[in-house]
């Protein structure tokens, strides 16, 4: 049984087809890192921590507005919107197991959040991801939401491979990320057509056709995908707004954790660290243990070159490939 491949953990949809065998799993990784961050170097960086987008000043301006409104959440650390990408600092020292920052249910963005929408009834029948990604364009349609700011401070473009030009990914030319992207869009563009024939043109006050076009849809499909994190992932995936700046690195300092709710109160999720840390430190964590540097690639665009998982997307392990995909968020 594979436990490494990305296929493991997806939905076949289609019959798979075989391709040529992959070069030596070491020269793979290589060659997809080296190739990889010449493509984040030009849009935001590849190192230790590498940031998946970078922001307007506009989109500053709307992280400002949501963090002061969401004060009290920031328990022991700060945010940085001055960046080019927004970073979670420790605003103290802290120890080991410290509760950096707090942020309720009642804020995420979750399955209930949609339920409550106009749009609920109209999507409750759709996979979950599929629900939020649909909210997501919904909310910035509708500049009266509750989490209009928020999303408005999503940047409008992102490192992940789902959205790079046919030039940039031209550079994996060779390695099995390039035909991953290429069975995600196809499944993406069949899904958004799909929604279209059936969803969209019947509801159209609802789904206005500039707000739910392909790219605008797979734009916030990206998004999510950039923005979540086990243990908010599958049937219980949440956008956890705040929590979501914590940045990758394989050698994190913090990690994400729920803590459960008494009767009557909702659950929250915490930033703890994970070890000592000095005030102003930016919080990271492994969006991925067990997942290969091009499965965190794919699905956050960022890599951490400095401290890399020698795994690699190896789809022969589990005896053949698969060709198009449904991630399991």
């Amino acid at each position: 049984m594979c436990d490494m491949s990305l296929a493991c953990s997806l939905r076949v949809l289609h019959t798979p087809r075989s391709i040529a065998f992959l070069p030596h799993p070491a020269i793979h990784h290589r060659v997809l890192v080296e190739r990889s961050c010449r493509v984040l170097d030009q849009r935001t960086c590849c190192g230790a921590a590498c940031f998946t987008a970078s922001q307007s000043v506009s989109q500053q301006d709307y992280l400002q507005s949501w963090t002061q409104q969401r004060a009290k959440q920031l328990q022991n650390c700060r945010v940085d919107s001055e960046r080019d990408v927004p970073v979670l600092l420790s605003s103290t020292s802290a120890q080991a197991g410290q509760t950096l920052l707090s942020v309720p249910e009642s804020t995420w963005i979750s399955l209930q959040t949609v339920r409550n929408s106009p749009i609920g009834s109209s999507v409750e029948a759709l996979e979950p991801w599929l629900q939020l990604a649909l909210f997501i364009l919904f909310g910035l349609a509708d500049q009266k939401s509750d989490w209009s700011d928020y999303l408005l401070s999503l940047p409008s473009s992102f490192s992940v491979p789902l959205l790079w030009e046919e030039q940039e990914l031209a550079l994996l030319e060779g390695t099995q990320l390039l035909s991953t992207v290429q069975g995600y869009r196809d499944f993406f563009e069949d899904r958004w057509q799909d929604l279209n024939d059936n969803l969209f043109s019947q509801a159209p006050s609802l789904f206005p056709q500039d707000s739910f076009s392909y790219d605008r849809f797979l734009w916030a499909v990206a998004t999510l995908r950039a923005h979540v994190h086990a243990p908010l992932q599958g049937a219980q995936v949440a956008l956890v707004p705040l929590a979501d700046l914590v940045q990758h690195a394989r050698d994190g300092n913090a990690h994400w954790k729920l803590q459960p709710a008494g009767f009557g109160r909702h659950q929250s999720l915490l930033v703890e660290s994970k070890r000592e840390l000095r005030a102003g430190t930016p919080l990271t964590m492994d969006f991925g243990p067990d997942k290969s540097d091009a499965q965190i690639l794919l699905d956050y665009g960022v890599l951490d070159a400095d401290n890399p998982q020698v795994r690699y997307l190896n789809w022969h392990a589990c005896g053949r490939v698969q060709d198009h995909l449904v991630p399991s968020m």
